[in-house]
């Protein structure tokens, strides 16, 4: 059979071709609903611009429509990365004027697909009664997602609200401000009629964490949304309801040592809506280190440094509000005796009126007795102490192990509050497991005594060693005291010091530690244990024991948060000393006493020693003045005598000198 000329070969088999891949095509549209869809379609990543506290960043997170469709009151770490997002680029900018402070955050929910986005006090001058939110919504779904973002940097005079505090369930300029933003939500629903299954998505940093927290748990009580995700950073303390914990979809991050999360203090009886989620921090956490590599890796990439970390200013920071809570034990004490004071400083902010606003309280003030006096003279020994150490460090440019002379003085006082910390913090993995920590406990161990001590771990791991002399070291090289046989290096970090016979360790709650000291006399050691936690300020003194040490013989503490024992060569007997609770209900709560047993008892430099030296500098300054004045006598003097001779010279008519002795004279 001859072949049909009308038929061409090649194209007939161009057209089997594509009718193959057709089918093929159909195929594969038949098949794919049958799979289900990714959890993680529609997952993009977003850059982000934010003016934080050390000058303007960029930073990169990832964002999920359906993170926003999932339960609320689970907890979804991705979205806390993106609420930081959120937050961060709420930040006014600190470098545009008034009618451009908002160009970050609508950067960011035109990045997210938000729409209609609604600004309101990015374009005025701050105050008191001003709060910077920005609004925006999108359909994800069925649902109405309504995101709000409100300003937590550069609020500048907003911070006053900070310190108005009632004596009501929440502190007053927070509660505030929470109302402004709940009202400004549900206009913006009804303005631009939204509605249907609406949900709310909020974040906010520092004040404004603590003014979402509380617009969060409003919006829940309100009815009016079918899921809220409350996300809030460093927040501060928002209500003393004693069921905040309810709101099982907010979530706070907290740093351990972050002053801001402290305040309102608790022992006034403040709380967090929602669930607390603590970063690491050396105090806390025997994985610290571990995960500090990652969060330093993270910063290196973003920043271009490592994360700054200081426990001797956490420490200091903490004392601080402690022995500020023993002079105000109440939140209607502070509105009472202190709040309108601490506002007139901040509004005028000149020494004229700080002295005026101090003589103003103390003559409010109650009379105090003789022991609040000790009190007072303590906490003036205390931050005299530790001003004069941090300025020294930082104006001599002197890098101890911690204080870091490169930064300011405000990045090595507040590292903790930053926003880059808990934004390295955050992003430095996106397993949670790996980040936060379950216990914000932790002990201070201290022994008084001529010893040496070294510390290992639950599985005797060499952690450090404390010399006699005040050398601390972390090498298992250096380790000299003969009793457990291993001697790897724990890859546990601690914080230790020495200081006038008295070492302290620091221990985290989440495991047991080995404390062995050695003595170099004959002498009763003294060893305390008190219990801190990130949740409270004001310590409690497990047990304070004194026990006789022979020449060269052990001391070995059990550092177990059960079990609570000490071992000696003698043998394993639980401690029967639970006393000295200077805070127990015969005696008043005492943070100086706390300090001596860590300290002492001993302030290097005291009140008296500085009214002392005082006394000797005005005298210092009197006699100096007093020799320039009558320098300055004599130089008057001696200028009134030049004038008379030139008066004299020119009346002689000898206006042109004749020799050098006149031209000297006349030069005089």
């Amino acid at each position: 059979m001859s072949a049909n000329p009308c038929v061409d070969p090649l194209n007939l088999r161009r057209k089997k071709i594509s009718l193959i891949y057709l089918l093929a095509v159909l195929a594969a549209l038949l098949i794919l609903p049958v799979f289900p869809v990714s959890a993680e379609e529609g997952l993009r990543s977003v850059t982000i611009n934010f003016s934080g506290t050390s000058g303007e960043r960029q930073v990169t997170v990832d964002f999920d429509d359906e993170w926003l469709l999932q339960p609320d009151n689970i907890y979804n770490h991705k979205l806390m990365q993106a609420s930081f997002g959120l937050a961060a680029a709420g930040f006014r900018d600190k470098g545009l004027d008034l009618f451009h402070k908002d160009v970050n955050i609508l950067d960011f929910f035109s990045k997210l697909g938000f729409s209609d986005p609604e600004t309101e006090d990015y374009n005025k001058i701050t105050s008191i009664n001003t709060i910077g939110t920005a609004i925006a919504h999108r359909k994800i779904g069925d649902a109405e997602v309504i995101a709000i973002s409100v300003s937590g940097n550069n609020y500048q005079n907003e911070w006053q609200s900070n310190l108005v505090i009632d004596d009501e369930n929440r502190p007053e300029g927070f509660n505030t401000a929470a109302d402004k933003v709940f009202s400004r939500l549900k206009k913006y629903i009804e303005t631009n009629h939204l509605t249907g299954s609406l949900r709310l998505w909020i974040s906010g940093y520092s004040r404004a964490a603590a003014v979402s927290n509380i617009t969060a748990a409003e919006a829940v009580d309100s009815g009016l949304f079918d899921a809220v995700y409350g996300y809030t950073i460093a927040t501060p303390r928002t209500t003393k309801d004693p069921d905040a914990d309810r709101y099982s979809n907010i979530f706070n991050v907290i740093n351990p040592f972050d002053p801001v999360p402290m305040v309102p203090v608790p022992e006034w009886g403040f709380v967090r809506y929602g669930t607390d989620l603590f970063l690491p921090s050396m105090e806390t956490d025997s994985a610290y280190a571990e995960k500090k590599i990652r969060a330093d890796e993270y910063c290196m990439k973003a920043f271009g440094h490592a994360l700054h970390y200081n426990p001797e200013v956490n420490s200091q920071l903490h004392t601080i509000l402690d022995l500020t809570l023993f002079f105000i034990n109440s939140s209607k004490s502070y509105k009472e005796t202190y709040q309108n004071g601490i506002l007139d400083i901040w509004k005028n902010r000149n020494p004229e009126v700080l002295l005026r606003s101090i003589l103003n309280t103390l003559e409010t003030l109650p009379k105090i007795t003789s022991y609040q006096m000790k009190e007072f003279t303590d906490t003036l020994d205390y931050l005299l102490q530790i001003t004069y150490t941090n300025l020294r460090n930082q104006i001599l440019r002197l890098k101890d192990t911690y204080w870091d002379p490169s930064l300011s003085m405000k990045e090595n006082l507040m590292h903790e509050h930053f926003d880059e910390a808990y934004c390295c913090w955050l992003l430095s993995s996106d397993d949670p497991d790996e980040i936060f920590m379950n216990d914000p406990r932790y002990f201070h161990y201290s022994i008084l005594g001529d010893v040496e001590v070294e510390v290992y771990d639950a599985d005797y791991n060499f952690v450090l060693r404390i010399e006699r002399d005040g050398t601390i070291s972390a090498d298992p090289a250096d380790m000299k005291i003969d009793f457990f046989s291993r001697s790897e290096s724990s890859p546990v970090k601690l914080f230790a010091s020495r200081q006038d016979e008295q070492s302290l360790v620091i221990f985290p709650m989440d495991q047991v530690f080995y404390l062995i000291a050695v003595s170099h006399q004959d002498e009763d050691i003294r060893c305390a244990y008190v219990e801190y936690s990130a949740k409270e300020l004001r310590a409690n003194v497990r047990y304070v024991l004194s026990e006789t040490v022979d020449k060269d013989n052990y001391l070995i503490g059990n550092i177990d948060p059960e079990s609570m024992e000490t071992l000696t060569e003698e043998g394993l007997f639980t401690l029967g000393i639970h006393m000295l609770e200077p805070w127990s209900q015969d005696i008043v709560y005492s943070p100086s006493a706390v300090m001596r047993l860590e300290n002492t008892g001993i302030f290097h430099p005291t009140v008296r020693f500085f009214i002392t030296m005082g006394g000797l500098l005005l005298l210092f300054g009197l006699f100096i003045l007093i020799l320039t004045t009558i320098g300055a006598g004599k130089g008057v003097a001696k200028g009134v005598k030049a004038i008379v001779r030139r008066g004299k010279t020119k009346a002689a008519g000898n206006n042109n000198p004749k020799n050098d002795a006149d031209k000297e004279k006349l030069s005089e």
